[in-house]
């Protein structure tokens, strides 16, 4: 198959780093460090790849991003969310 790049997005939480992978989300994993999180997400992409379906084959094609955005939305919820912790709380 020969070498890709795929887009990892890291996203600080409680416990460390979610490695979200858009275009491989059963991939997603998380690990203690920015480090590690990436390290578990090529792990989890070698075991995606180690037999393929053709739709994981075509959006190999698509898996890389040379620039990533990231914005927010604010929205207007019927109920209140439940809480969350924060880093810095």
């Amino acid at each position: 198959m020969g070498r890709h790049k795929v887009t990892v997005i890291l996203i600080p939480d409680e416990d460390g780093y979610v490695a979200y992978i858009p275009s491989f989300p059963s991939c997603n994993t998380s690990g203690d460090s920015p480090r590690q999180a990436l390290e578990n997400a090529k792990e989890s992409l070698e075991l995606l790849f180690v037999e393929p379906s053709e739709d994981d084959l075509e959006d190999l094609n698509f898996a890389h991003a040379d620039h990533v955005t990231v914005g927010e939305v604010e929205l207007e919820l019927p109920v209140k969310p439940k809480p969350t912790k924060t880093l810095a709380g």
